[in-house]
């Protein structure tokens, strides 16, 4: 009898706590201001495509997140249908071999900030700090203001956020990420301006289209082979292409910046990633800065072992126009 309690009481757990990857550290509560808590919360209040069915509130963010991450992956897969040989060849080069780049942009003021506090990057919430980019509509889809953001594809980042990229540990950390920016979903998705307020329906809608960090290689490969397929590309934008000939273009290239390059050329494939725990120093793989701001860098006094002069140095410089 007692072995059948047991399993009965590990049946009831499992569905609520399968799913945290190992690195992605210690889950918190769901709390309005958190990144992306408000999105579970719309779906804890009505959930019609079943993406989390946690009414009762057992899950915690980390993990409800996550839920809906991997409904929103089964449900692409199911629309994708059998993939040929050649699209199964690029997915696995988009999961397995060419991690893409998480980049965070910042100006030098931040960048210095950053390098120099001792603890690294941390939110506008956290902080208490009044957000200095991040849009109202997002602060109410997903509490923006405490998400810390980051490209996934872009092998530099997007250079409009400022002048240093900070790369990201592929490993670091629990984030969730989206297709579409909330300024730029609301408007082209929603078909809502900016300046209303985001509704409970929105967020429900905005949860469709989101994806936790241990799946951004499979959501990138959907994402690549569904605008393949349809010749089409993210917001109808990026170079042209040919459906017929690209994805043995891609499967030819054997360095991964290049490949990236490729994709985000063309404009299909890109996630903007929310990160929703301080980032220290330690979780990143290098700081790069424009040469032209070498001197500015190197008045900051920061640790000489960041710039030792071995080919793959913490801090570096860069003299491309990206």
């Amino acid at each position: 009898m007692k072995t059948i309690y047991i399993a009965l009481f590990v049946a009831i757990l499992t569905p609520f706590s399968h799913a945290l990857e190992a690195y992605q550290g210690q889950d918190i509560p769901v709390e309005s201001w958190r990144c992306g808590a408000p999105l579970v919360e719309a779906l804890r209040q009505s959930d019609p495509d079943s993406l989390l069915n946690d009414a009762a509130g057992k899950l915690k963010l980390k993990e409800s997140l996550e839920v809906i991450s991997q409904h929103n992956i089964d449900f692409q897969v199911a629309q994708m249908g059998k993939l040929s040989s050649d699209e199964q060849a690029l997915k696995s080069k988009i999961e397995t071999t060419f991690q893409p780049a998480i980049v965070h942009r910042t100006d030098l003021v931040s960048a210095q900030i950053i390098l120099t506090n001792g603890s690294g990057m941390v939110s506008a919430s956290k902080r208490n700090a009044a957000a200095k980019v991040t849009p109202n509509i997002e602060q109410q889809l997903f509490s923006g203001r405490d998400c810390l953001f980051a490209t996934v594809a872009p092998p530099y980042g997007t250079d409009s956020y400022g002048t240093v990229i900070l790369r990201f540990k592929n490993d670091r950390g629990f984030a969730w990420g989206s297709i579409y920016t909330g300024w730029t979903w609301t408007q082209e998705v929603a078909q809502r301006a900016v300046t209303e307020p985001a509704t409970d329906w929105m967020k429900r809608k905005f949860a469709r289209q989101i994806y936790t960090n241990n799946h951004w290689g499979e959501a990138l490969a959907i994402q690549v082979i569904t605008h393949i397929r349809a010749g089409s590309s993210i917001r109808g934008k990026g170079v042209a292409y040919d459906k017929n000939t690209v994805i043995a273009e891609l499967l030819k290239i054997n360095k991964s910046e290049d490949f990236w390059k490729k994709l985000v050329a063309h404009r299909i494939a890109y996630i903007e990633a929310h990160y929703t725990d301080n980032i220290p120093v330690s979780d990143l793989s290098f700081a790069q800065f424009r040469t032209l701001d070498a001197a500015t860098v190197v008045s900051w006094n920061l640790p000489a072992a960041w710039s030792a002069k071995d080919g793959a140095s913490f801090i570096q410089f860069f003299n491309r126009t990206e």
